[in-house]
């Protein structure tokens, strides 16, 4: 993706394979979190898939990713 000059994410999803095979969707870390939104900062409205049932924006993981605008 980054390159090929595109930086922009619109949905994303983890997913982690334990040692029998089973797939599992989990969050991205906080180290993928923080990649993510220096990217670019439109992927801050980026969806998050959790589950088959759930999806947040990546703003919401990082609850305080704009804390010195509210200095």
């Amino acid at each position: 993706m980054i390159t090929n000059g595109e930086y922009e994410i619109k949905r994303i999803v983890a997913v982690w394979k334990d040692e029998a095979g089973s797939v599992f969707v989990i969050p991205p870390c906080g180290n993928c979190r923080q990649l993510i939104r220096e990217t670019n900062e439109s992927n801050l409205e980026a969806e998050v898939i959790l589950d088959a049932d759930k999806d947040v924006l990546l703003k919401e993981l990082l609850p305080y990713y704009d804390w010195w605008n509210k200095q």
